[in-house]
């Protein structure tokens, strides 16, 4: 009964903390979130996307495909609660809290001991990389979790020497899952399938491990392969833009050059860990790293002991996927980008674990002690400055678009770019404007209303205005 009193109150009070400070932090709505949030919101309504596709399997915006996982959960959500920012970002943080909590599970699997699966959940509720991810309305905020079940399916297999059915269809559907909920997925499901099969073959199992591919090839790899060819290659379009390996392509040499520095600058822990991801809306500047240094050190310890320990596969796989979790991140252009490289921190973690259990106090006292440091300066600076990014996140547009609808005008002019755009279509569908009410192209007549990112006439009557964004009626 304790025990129970315990747990309970250490979810409520890390909850409690984990969703403190959402309304406001970060400010705005990125374009983005809009995006995903307007998808998810006629999904909700009608059950087509923003172009008026039937249920797609991917969400065309802004000339990229959104992956439909995130999408499709935040629209039965919609659809019970309604729409806001704050409903959608709430998702994401439970999602990230779950993550936690399944992690936390994991761990108690692995060692019988409650005082290690707290301090598990800790890691992961004080990782800045994934508690960032959780306060954004972005596909990836699910991928911790999704990461995180299949480190549960592969460990409940791992205890028996022969598979079975369920074994297949758990491991099988948590790589699915990971290849539908971001896009680094159809890269890195494949490779940890196959680190999956290398590692733990056998005789008895070779049956199962041809299950466990075939589930993923069914439901994952060919619907995605035709989808791919019937829109022309859309779903590498975004990876071409976003990577230097395009041009480097008839120079092996430099290729590999290119990809081994990438890779060895992403893995590394000193820039990862005290600097972290240089882009503001992915992490708060001066709150130190993305990773606590903490982390690193505990990864690396037990990965040794744990392969020193005992003959156990599933450490053999931890590493395995570690070094493999860093392979999207480290083919695209920009370095430690936190949302390319989301399973890497879980990944560590769970390669924690065996030096929580078996490694000397003091020196783990030590090593705990200057991770709570970093930790605490990080939520400090995050929850100090977290909510001054509103140039970084699109804040003022709502209140703009409020204003527009207030006046009761239509059509509006949109003279904004295409991201914007996407903030137009959110905030106007929860403010009473319709898609079909706005107009993207030609010069506004006079007196009908402009909402604009770009430039106000100086004879215009602006009706409001807030961050890079204004309303105005056309002179």
């Amino acid at each position: 009964m304790r025990f129970r009193v315990s747990t309970l109150l250490l979810i409520l009070v890390t909850l409690a903390f984990y969703l403190a400070g959402q309304g406001s932090n970060p400010p705005g709505f990125f374009a983005d979130e809009s995006s995903i949030a307007y998808n998810a919101l006629t999904i909700a309504r009608g059950g087509v996307d923003e172009h008026g596709n039937r249920f797609p399997l991917y969400f065309v915006a802004f000339g990229e495909y959104k992956n439909p996982v995130y999408v499709y959960l935040l629209a039965g959500v919609f659809k019970v609660l309604g729409p806001s920012d704050l409903i959608a970002r709430r998702l994401s943080s439970l999602a990230g809290y779950a993550a936690a909590l399944l992690m936390a599970a994991l761990a108690w699997r692995m060692t019988r001991s409650r005082r290690i699966a707290a301090l598990t959940l800790l890691a992961v509720i004080c990782t800045p990389m994934l508690f960032e991810i959780s306060r954004l309305a972005f596909e990836v905020a699910l991928y911790p979790l999704a990461t995180a079940a299949l480190l549960w399916s592969v460990y409940s297999a791992s205890r028996r020497e022969e598979w079975t059915w369920r074994d297949a269809a758990a491991i099988g559907g948590s790589l699915v899952l990971l290849t539908y909920t971001y896009s680094i997925g159809r890269l890195l499901a494949p490779l940890l399938l196959a680190a999956i099969v290398i590692v733990f073959f056998s005789r008895r199992r070779i049956a199962w491990l041809g299950a466990t591919a075939a589930v993923f090839i069914v439901l994952a790899a060919i619907p995605i392969a035709v989808y791919n060819r019937q829109h022309h290659g859309a779903l590498t379009t975004r990876f071409q833009e976003v990577s230097y390996t395009g041009p480097l392509r008839g120079q092996p040499l430099a290729l590999i050059s290119a990809v081994e520095q990438h890779y060895v600058a992403d893995i590394l822990p000193l820039s990862l860990s005290l600097r972290g991801d240089p882009n503001a809306r992915h992490h708060v500047p001066g709150s130190g790293g993305s990773i606590l240094l903490a982390t690193f050190v505990l990864a690396v310890a037990g990965a040794v002991i744990a392969l020193r320990r005992d003959r156990d596969r599933f450490p053999i796989f931890l590493v395995a996927g570690t070094l493999l979790s860093v392979i999207p991140a480290a083919l695209t252009n920009e370095q430690f980008h936190t949302l390319r490289l989301s399973p890497f921190p879980i990944f560590l973690i769970a390669l924690s674990i065996p030096a929580v259990e078996h490694l000397p106090k003091r020196w783990l006292t030590a090593i705990l002690l200057v991770g709570a440091l970093q930790a605490v300066w990080f939520f400090f600076v995050f929850h100090r400055d977290g909510g001054k990014r509103g140039p970084f996140f699109d804040a003022g547009f709502e209140q703009v678009v409020r204003a527009a609808a207030a006046t009761g005008k239509r059509p509006i002019y949109l003279d904004v770019g295409l991201f914007a755009k996407a903030n137009a279509l959110w905030y106007g569908a929860r403010n009473g404007i319709d898609a079909s009410q706005y107009v993207a192209d030609g010069q506004p007549a006079p007196g009908s209303l402009v909402i604009t990112d770009r430039y106000v006439p100086a004879n215009a009557q602006v009706i409001s205005n807030a961050g890079s964004c204004a309303v105005y009626v056309a002179p």
